[in-house]
């Protein structure tokens, strides 16, 4: 349908008013359309036109497998007008129930398409799982089509939703569940009815919402009947290049964390199942609220409603350099102090499993015969006093301590040794962040410091384009002149000021003990650079030559150092010798001897190398990026060639000649030129001896005077008034061209 605001008419029939409303554009035939996407135009490359995509669930009656459909894509225009079921197809995927379709982009993948296969046939009886276990696929986007890039099937596991009976389990399982940790679960994506890609905090994931009940089924008997699957969650692995069970470590957290992303054989370190108790999923949708940092995803569930389910995932906190761990020996329980984030952190030892019941964590120790691992519980705020915490342990009654926090059993205490005062912080900067603001009318509970940076010796005063300078948390920033080199000793020291007590407490602590710092700036080899050029020549013969590079430098300011290349070729049988590389001034020529009525291409990998140090701690790089020339050599035209006699007597008057074989060994050129054609003319007419001119040689006639044909036959006439002694030059002439030197011409006197 196509919104139109004049040509709608009211139900009143074809007499009544016009009025706005939704009008009929298109119509196309399904035989149960469960499922459609409307791609804006460009979404698809090389697609020009919008694309609309259709779930076609059933196949048309009588077929064996009933539900045997489609996923009809079809190139749409909503402006033309035509004929029903008359789109063009780009595309028709056959599929066993598809249910549900989506297309999305994974940055660096592609265009992806997800479909959600639920099921390949009606099942015969109430509680018949399997034909609900059916592959769903996901296609990428490939030279005009989509392509099948992964099976998400039997590799995946299905479990049921909470709360069903002891008979609903027994007819969802049917003999073909395994169980771990007291899950029981079936190798399928079982009943797959919705299907949705998402990005979110720039990880990917695919939900597919699961369901056994039929179409039709009510709410209520759908709940009393069957055992339904739970929805599951997968997560896109940049390492195996496909979706999997979720991820315990993504790239986002590393990089706040450790400045970089997880590393390739971290990736599935803790990667563990997720499957959502969602009901009768029948659709997804994705929402970010922004200005709350919240992911949400959304399920419309014909049994459970519209469901809204939090994606945020809890995550370990408080253990910012710990400074001490200690366990209670009755209750297998770790206390961690931590430094930076002022916190006394609970970890517990634990079973741990996924929605599947497999450990997620294989690096964990076995105890009891069970993977466990140390679970995050929780983390606390640490009193004032504990700031700048030193040490952690456990203490007994009997020894003495200062500060507790909690007791982990009736006979022990975790003692924490905090710093001299709370008034240590650094001013925003490490650890909790101090805003020197908040404490204007009254003494500020951190303290500023900073680094004097003096210079005490080097042996070179143009070193620095800017001095180094050293900030309050601990960051080296300088900047060398360019093509300087030399080191500089620095004297540092660093300083405090503010705090509760203002100046400190004793003389002499405000500033630390001076440390001495050396930067060595060292001499770098630049690599050497060139610019090349491809060659195209035609068969010469003997020694030649031919540029290759141009512009060769060794590089900035290191004009003493020797070139010379390194490479290697392909095609050596274009050459009846190793050809020679050699840097002539500033360009590379490549010095060649060509084997006879060869050609073709040879490809040169040139690498152009200084004399300079390489390989360096400092950087030094003596070899320029690696080039490919390609060198080509084209089949030119061979000469042809005949003869003639070297003189030929006439009579005065005597009429016109007919002389055969007068051009004799007549050739196009080699015996690859058999094939070409050629043509004998008059090149020239001088005179030698007599005083009749060259131009009046021949007689004037409606047929050439002077002509030799293909054969080599000559027939000429002279004027009858002309006598003397003169000089005639025939040409002979093919059409192989002069191409890269090639040669069709030859003349003879």
């Amino acid at each position: 349908y196509a919104w139109d605001d004049a040509h709608v008419r009211a139900p009143g029939g074809a007499g009544a008013p016009r009025a706005k409303g939704f009008e009929v554009v298109d119509q196309i035939d399904t035989y149960y359309g469960a499922d459609v996407m409307l791609l804006p135009a460009g979404t698809l490359p090389s697609i020009a036109t919008p694309v609309l995509l259709i779930a076609d669930w059933r196949g048309p009656p009588g077929q064996v497998q009933e539900n045997l459909g489609q996923v009809m894509i079809l190139g749409f225009d909503p402006k033309a007008t035509r004929p029903a079921n008359s789109d063009s197809p780009i595309q028709l995927i056959p599929s066993f129930g598809a249910y549900s379709l989506d297309v999305f982009t994974i940055p660096g993948v592609g265009t992806m398409l997800a479909i959600a296969n639920r099921q390949v046939t009606r099942p015969f009886s109430d509680g018949d799982y399997s034909v609900y276990d059916q592959e769903s696929f996901l296609y990428k986007w490939t030279d005009g089509n989509f392509g099948r890039f992964q099976t998400l099937g039997g590799n995946f596991r299905s479990v049921y939703h909470r709360g069903v009976s002891a008979t609903q389990a027994t007819a969802f399982c049917s003999g073909k569940c395994a169980t771990l940790a007291s899950i029981q679960s079936v190798a399928a994506l079982r009943g797959a009815s919705a299907v949705k890609g998402f990005s979110s905090e720039g990880e990917y994931f695919l939900a597919i919402g699961q369901s056994v009940c039929e179409p039709l089924t009510g709410r209520e008997t759908c709940l009393d009947r069957w055992a339904q699957p739970q929805s599951t969650l997968l997560q896109w692995n940049r390492v195996t290049n496909q979706f999997g069970e979720m991820l315990g470590m993504m790239d986002g957290d590393n990089i706040r964390l450790r400045g970089r992303r997880v590393r390739d054989e971290e990736m599935l370190l803790h990667q563990h199942a997720l499957r959502i108790d969602a009901g009768r999923v029948v659709s997804w949708e994705y929402i970010e609220i922004k200005d709350e940092s919240r992911q949400l995803l959304l399920a419309s569930s014909l049994t459970d409603g519209a469901v809204l389910y939090d994606l945020s995932i809890p995550k370990v906190v408080g253990l910012g350099a710990v400074v001490g761990i200690v366990q209670d020996p009755d209750s297998g329980t770790l206390l961690t102090a931590s430094r930076l984030d002022h916190t006394i952190a609970t970890l517990q030892r634990a079973t741990m499993h996924d929605a599947l019941g497999r450990a997620p964590a294989p690096r964990c120790a076995v105890a009891g015969g069970a993977s466990t691992c140390m679970a995050f519980v929780r983390s606390m705020v640490v009193p004032s006093g504990l700031r700048g915490a030193t040490q952690a342990f456990w203490s007994t009654p009997a020894r003495h301590f200062l500060h507790t926090a909690g007791a982990s059993s009736p006979e022990m205490r975790l003692v924490v040794t905090g710093g001299v005062s709370r008034d240590e912080r650094v001013c925003g900067a490490l650890g909790r962040l101090v805003d020197a603001s908040l404490f204007a009318d009254g003494p500020v509970d951190c303290q500023d410091v900073s680094f004097s940076f003096d210079l005490r010796s080097t042996n070179n005063a143009r070193l620095f384009a800017s001095l180094p300078t050293l900030d309050r948390n601990g960051v080296l920033s300088f900047t060398p002149r360019d093509f300087e080199f030399g080191f500089a000793e620095f004297r540092l020291v660093l300083s405090e000021q503010g705090g509760l007590f203002g100046a400190s407490l004793l003389p002499g602590t405000a500033s630390s003990a001076a440390e001495t710092l050396v930067i060595d700036v060292l001499p770098v080899n630049s690599p050497p650079t060139m610019t090349t050029r491809h060659v195209t020549i035609g068969e010469v013969l003997g020694q030649s030559s031919a540029i290759l590079a141009t512009a060769l430098s060794p590089g900035l300011h290191e004009n003493e150092q020797a070139l010379h290349f390194e490479f290697n070729y392909t095609n050596p049988g274009l050459f009846s010798t190793r050809p020679v590389l050699a840097v002539e001034g500033s360009q590379g020529v490549l010095h060649f001897h060509l084997s006879p009525l060869v050609f073709g291409r040879s490809e040169f990998r040139i690498t152009l190398v200084d004399s300079g140090l390489d390989a360096t701690p400092a950087g030094d790089r003596r070899r320029s990026e690696e080039h490919v020339v390609l060198f080509e050599v084209l089949a030119t035209n061979s000469a042809p060639v005949f003869m003639i006699p070297g003189r030929l007597e006439a009579v005065q008057a005597s009429g016109a000649k007919v002389i055969d074989n007068f051009a004799t060994n007549i050739s196009t050129g080699g015996p690859e030129e058999a094939a070409q054609t050629y043509t004998f003319s008059l090149a020239g007419v001088s005179r030698v001896a007599g005083v009749w001119p060259a131009d009046q040689l021949f007689a004037v006639s409606d047929a050439p005077a002077f002509s030799i044909d293909t054969n080599g036959t000559l027939r000429y006439e002279t004027a009858d008034a002309i006598n003397g002694d003169f000089r005639i030059t025939v040409r002979m002439t093919d059409d192989g061209g002069t191409l890269y030197g090639g040669g069709a011409v030859l003349e003879q006197d």
